[in-house]
């Protein structure tokens, strides 16, 4: 008897969860209000780079390590399913430092904070450089950059519309089913999942009876009844983005910076194609998704500020994404209370970036199987910070 899931949000969560468990034989249903990566995953710009966003050795370091690894693998593997490429390039990040740092945050670019990223770092056994001001000219002459920088050399990006149009066409082809519909609540008897009720396009609700139920649903996940989360457990921090193009690509490396009298600390993403995606704000303005004024202001000044010749750039479009989340800044990975109920949502900024681990987690949990890969690192991994318990609603959530 084969068994059942329905997996609800089809960002790179579900639409990777879903490709896995059809994989394995089961019978999969994936559920979206809106087409694949039209929230979180199609917003973000797809930067690969552990050894920027973590601030110290833990958890968030070797699970972002070994997801960096774990992309190469996706990409091979999906090109070889689908013929389609991710967009993965493993060519180096920079985050450059400032002479002048103003405040609090600017602490961890300023000289002293590269030295102090690059001691632990080195520590770690992690690639990383120190860069002059002129070789920082040399690497990308048209950056307008202050007197040092860190250079991370096997880091990158992906292309993430690329990277979900191949995990969602591998899903497809094995099977997997698609229902675009809203998830109204998801079912419980006693503490055992029995599926959800959705809401198709038409505007009919059905009950969908299964033996799994797998929440992906970003920033929406804690609001869902019968999700068992807390409220609280997830909220939408909306990232704006602007895409510039221009004939010659002026940047070949993801840039990390800021600009003197910058309101935004931010990044610049250049596409081979000669697009260059200038990211993002960080602000908690609840589910809206409006692009602003002072955010496209905001973004344009930093880009320009890095890049001063993106002062003649094509503008071609500007969008915003709600990212997930969590209160603690950790993921939510694993199962709940309810028997059959798992959640993997709240990555906040990293989703892409920690995608390939999270999915294979989750994977393995559902299915039963050893984190092969994790297990190649270290084996004493504890995972319990990621579990969904932590943020409990308590026995009415199960009622």
């Amino acid at each position: 008897m084969s068994v059942a899931a329905l997996v609800i949000g089809a960002g790179i969560m579900g639409c990777g969860v879903a490709y896995r468990l059809r994989q394995a034989g089961w019978q999969v249903t994936l559920i979206d209000p809106q087409p694949p990566g039209n929230e979180a995953t199609g917003a973000a710009a797809g930067i690969l780079s552990a050894q920027v966003e973590a601030s110290g050795p833990g958890l968030f370091l070797d699970l972002a390590q070994i997801s960096l690894q774990l992309h190469d693998d996706w990409a091979h593997e999906l090109l070889e399913a689908t013929g389609q490429d991710t967009g993965l390039r493993r060519d180096g990040v920079l985050l450059l430092g400032r002479d002048d740092p103003s405040n609090g945050d600017d602490a961890e670019m300023s000289p002293q904070g590269l030295r102090r990223r690059r001691q632990w770092q080195e520590q770690r056994g992690l690639a990383v450089q120190t860069l002059s001001g002129k070789d920082i000219r040399q690497l990308e002459p048209n950056l307008q950059a202050g007197s040092e920088a860190l250079f991370f050399p096997r880091e990158g990006q992906v292309e993430p519309r690329k990277l979900l149009a191949a995990l969602w066409q591998a899903g497809r082809q094995l099977g997997v089913r698609w229902l675009q519909g809203t998830v109204l609540r998801v079912l419980h008897e006693g503490t055992h999942v029995l599926g959800a009720d959705v809401r198709s396009e038409t505007g009919g609700v059905q009950s969908l009876h299964a033996d799994h139920v797998v929440l992906c649903a970003g920033c929406w996940s804690s609001l869902l009844p019968g999700s068992t989360l807390v409220p609280q457990a997830v909220e939408p921090v909306r990232g704006q983005v602007a895409e510039l193009w221009t004939p010659q690509p002026l940047l070949r490396h993801v840039v990390y910076g800021a600009t003197q009298g910058a309101a935004l600390h931010g990044y610049v993403v250049p596409r081979a194609d000669g697009r260059l995606l200038l990211g993002a704000t960080s602000e908690r303005v609840g589910f809206d998704k409006a692009v602003t004024v002072d955010g496209l202001q905001s973004l344009l000044h930093l880009g320009r500020g890095l890049v001063p010749a993106l002062g003649d750039a094509e503008l071609r479009a500007c969008w915003a994404g709600l990212r997930p989340a969590s209160q603690d800044g950790l993921p939510i990975v694993g199962t709940t209370p309810v028997e059959g109920l798992s959640i993997c949502t709240g990555h906040y900024r990293n989703g892409i970036l920690l995608g390939p681990v999270s999915v294979e987690l989750m994977a393995a949990q559902l299915l039963q199987r050893r984190p092969a890969r994790l297990l190649e690192a270290r084996t004493d991994w504890d995972l319990s910070p990621l579990s969904p318990r932590r943020f409990w609603a308590g026995p009415a959530a199960v009622q």
